[in-house]
């Protein structure tokens, strides 16, 4: 019941940029005008939508720190203008931190509460580096109200339990990649952590084949959780 668009990418002077098209500039929202009514068309169906910063290579977080040493994140600074353009025009739910590379708590909880006061909530998406991670929730409490953990591709070691107890019994919900699973490991791995740990959901990282794909793996998650 959730979607998640990736990826946006913050620049060094602020702008917003989904890949590679200029979304959000100066304070001004200046993306594709029918986005925030094809994305509220969704929302029968849909109740949450997320979207995410970052990725692999990605230096959105290392621009964030920047700006926030600079400028701060109060109403003036580019990236509160921007973020709220952002969440004006598309009226998103939550900002999800894809963050690879950076790793500096104090910016990314900077940010974290600009972004909450703004009306949105944070959300993570680690796959390493497990001590940042719990060091972000705990200070952002519950501004962060979901934690998706990247079980594929460098994260596919990752043991949802661990987590769990890394984040003191707050579950996280591990996500799966169909380039490596089919959509029966999908659905015995849903049920076993859901039998074992308690977990209440999952995710399917599916970049590159929405909508093609969606259905044969949303029905995986939901057999497994079920």
């Amino acid at each position: 019941n959730a979607i998640f668009l990736f990826a946006i990418h913050v620049g060094t002077d602020g702008t917003i940029t989904w890949n590679s098209t200029t979304l959000v500039q100066n304070g001004s929202y200046v993306g594709n005008s029918a986005w925030g009514s094809s994305l509220a068309a969704l929302r029968p169906t849909i109740s949450r939508i997320e979207i995410v910063i970052g990725g692999w290579g990605d230096t959105s977080f290392a621009n964030i720190k920047s700006l926030i040493a600079s400028q701060g994140t109060g109403s003036g600074s580019i990236l509160y203008k921007n973020f709220q353009a952002l969440k004006n025009a598309t009226g998103v739910d939550a900002i999800q931190y894809d963050d690879e590379q950076t790793y500096d708590v104090s910016s990314a909880v900077s940010f974290g509460n600009m972004i909450a006061g703004l009306g949105m909530k944070v959300t993570l998406c680690p796959y390493t580096y497990q001590s940042f991670w719990v060091s972000v929730k705990s200070q952002l409490g519950t501004k962060v109200d979901a934690i998706w953990l990247q079980c594929y591709d460098g994260g596919v070691g990752n043991d949802p339990g661990s987590w769990n107890s890394a984040f003191g019994g707050f579950k996280v919900y591990p996500g799966l990649w169909g380039n490596t699973d089919t959509a029966g490991s999908v659905a015995a791995k849903m049920r076993n952590w859901q039998s074992s740990l308690g977990i209440t959901g999952g995710f399917m990282w599916l970049n590159g084949t929405m909508p093609s794909d969606a259905a044969k793996w949303a029905q995986a998650l939901k057999y497994g959780l079920d």
